[in-house]
């Protein structure tokens, strides 16, 4: 038993309707923020490591009983710290990215066969963060062998002019790269996150990165080249302001506490597991509509809690300080993984998928998406189809997931306005959270299938009454098209020149076979 399970129990039967997890939860992310401020005043790296290391031991085993979550994060971090020692090819994060996604899915598995409740926290949350960090690691690393880079430190004259930038500080670091390497194949995130050669992390850095307790129990994931320069207080962070986000960090907090409201005011009325019930049968096609729609938006409510609760933290921790703008105003946006008004007010799929789980989907773009694209040529249909694969893996098992997934490939096709793309997603997301084949189904037909009645509606329209003019159409648009057609994964064009010829010439025919019928007619 943990510590303190009995006031936890206590306090969720006051609470009611809120599992003793999920307020576990809730309080550790509330207690981050002064201990992250603690962080601010810890100046020494190593200490910086240690306190990051003792925070997240303590969070695991003395609030949460998870010692498998201690030793998954080990295990996975040391096979992949080994697999970067010695595999210095482009083997090595290879290697290290099916290693972590083989144990993930093993972790799934688990899961899923001993039917875990997904309101109890056990250590495939940590496991889907930490995924995410050593992959990005192991390919920083790569990139960091690949470009030769160093980082060197830069002594100035300490009798320079007072009005010169050296007479402000004695040294700097500066990130230099190999002069014979050719940098236009790489893209300026792999330039700025490449971890420099002669910086390989000891391991008490590593696991200080590993651990960083402010996201560890729901992200989001940080790279280790920002943690390493947060840490020493370089790089990027060399100059950082004294200002500590207080304002931002404190906002984020008052949000989660007044969604965590919410939740209790309309959580219990618009529960999504009721569409089960024969209470839920017995509505009108319209108010099971309506209700879906109620329900999903406060099943959100949950994602939206921790995730903007554990910006703060990050923010106040220095981790969130992202430079300055172009009027001089600071930034702390280096970890938002949240856009809640974007995510509402999104009238396309596009700007949806831009506004929910921001660095998974950056991950899903740098480390996916663009890695297995074929070097100097554009993505492929593989390319789009492996990324779509592995982001319905590291989500786990659960065929809603891939309903939801399958779903809204077609959605991002045929969006049409803010009440289009919010009805919609609100409807494919409902097996997101009922997770269950049968249940999955049961509830769509309850509704009527509506929301891919109403997709395939737009197809038909347009394919049936508008094909050769709206595929031609596509073609003289196809850069825009793209842009829309791949935003799950990332902004790059899939597909290839020969693809796109070879579909000019197919709808060049069917202008003219239509032309010929019109003829004969």
């Amino acid at each position: 038993m943990a510590l303190f399970d009995e006031y936890f129990e206590i306090l969720a039967e006051h609470l009611g309707g809120a599992s003793i997890d999920q307020i576990k939860v809730i309080v550790v992310l509330v207690a981050c923020y002064p201990a992250s401020l603690g962080l601010r005043f810890i100046r020494i790296p190593e200490l910086r490591h240690l306190y990051n290391i003792a925070l997240s031991l303590f969070i695991f085993l003395g609030i949460f009983d998870l010692i498998d979550a201690v030793r998954i994060l080990c295990v996975n971090s040391l096979v992949v710290y080994l697999i970067m020692l010695y595999v210095k090819n482009h083997w090595g994060p290879r290697l290290a990215f099916i290693f972590l996604l083989a144990h993930m899915s093993m972790s799934h598995i688990y899961r899923q066969l001993y039917a875990i409740s997904v309101t109890q926290y056990d250590a495939t949350g940590p496991e889907m963060v930490i995924v995410i960090k050593l992959t990005s690691f192991a390919y920083c690393l790569f990139d960091g062998q690949q470009l030769n880079l160093k980082e060197v430190e830069q002594e100035f004259d300490e009798h320079a002019p007072e009005s010169s930038f050296q007479s402000r500080q004695i040294s700097s670091t500066e990130r230099k790269i190999d002069e014979s390497i050719d940098i236009a194949q790489y893209t300026p995130r792999q330039l700025k996150k490449a971890i420099p050669v002669n910086k390989f992390p000891s391991l008490l850095e590593y696991f200080g990165f590993i651990f960083y307790f402010p996201s560890i129990l729901v992200g989001p994931a940080i790279e280790f080249e920002d943690y390493r320069q947060w840490a020493a207080s370089s790089g990027e962070f060399e100059n950082a302001p004294n200002d500590l986000g207080l304002k931002q960090a404190v906002s984020k907090l008052w949000f989660g506490l007044f969604l965590i409201a919410m939740s209790f005011a309309f959580g219990s009325r618009y529960q999504i597991s009721w569409t089960l019930s024969d209470e839920y049968k017995k509505l009108s096609l319209i108010d099971r509509i309506w209700f879906v729609q109620m329900a999903c938006s406060c099943a959100r409510f949950r994602f939206y809690i921790v995730w903007l609760m554990s910006e703060g933290s990050m923010i106040l921790s220095g981790l969130g300080y992202n430079g300055n703008d172009g009027r001089g105003n600071i930034k702390f946006d280096r970890v938002v993984n949240i856009d809640v008004f974007g995510y509402e007010t999104a009238d396309n799929p596009r700007a949806l998928i831009q506004a929910w789980n921001c660095q998974t989907d950056k991950w899903l773009k740098n480390y996916v998406y663009l890695r297995v694209s074929p070097p100097g040529q554009r993505p492929t249909f593989y390319t789009t189809l492996i990324t779509f694969a592995i982001c319905a893996i590291w989500h786990g098992f659960y065929p809603g997931y891939y309903f939801t997934f399958l779903s809204a490939a077609l959605l991002v096709t045929c969006h049409r306005s803010w009440l289009f793309s919010q009805a919609i997603v609100n409807y494919i997301c409902l097996p997101f959270i009922l997770l269950n084949l049968p249940d999955c189904l049961y509830v769509w037909k309850l509704n009527a299938f509506y929301g891919h009645a109403t997709m395939f509606l737009v197809f038909g329209f347009f394919f049936v009454f508008s094909g050769p003019k709206l595929c031609k159409w596509i073609i003289t648009n196809v850069s825009e098209i793209d842009d829309k057609s791949d935003e799950l994964v990332g902004g790059e064009l899939i597909g290839d020149d020969t693809v796109v010829d070879k579909l000019e010439e197919l709808v060049d025919e069917m202008v003219a076979d239509d032309k010929e019928r019109k003829k004969v007619q």
